[in-house]
């Protein structure tokens, strides 16, 4: 976790989270692997949800 304190209108703090699922015996799963959509010219595109 990092905590930004340089302006005074604006401290906030940046934290990391892991989107590894647990196995039921309490393991670390795999990780998931992101897909994007790309365009023509093979930039990424947003989806219908704006991601």
């Amino acid at each position: 976790m990092t905590i930004h304190r340089d302006h005074p209108d604006n401290p906030h703090a940046h934290v990391m989270l892991t989107n590894r699922p647990f196995n039921p015996d309490g393991t670390w799963g795999q990780k998931t692997k992101t897909e994007y959509i790309l365009d023509s010219h093979g930039n990424k595109t947003k989806t219908l949800q704006g991601m």
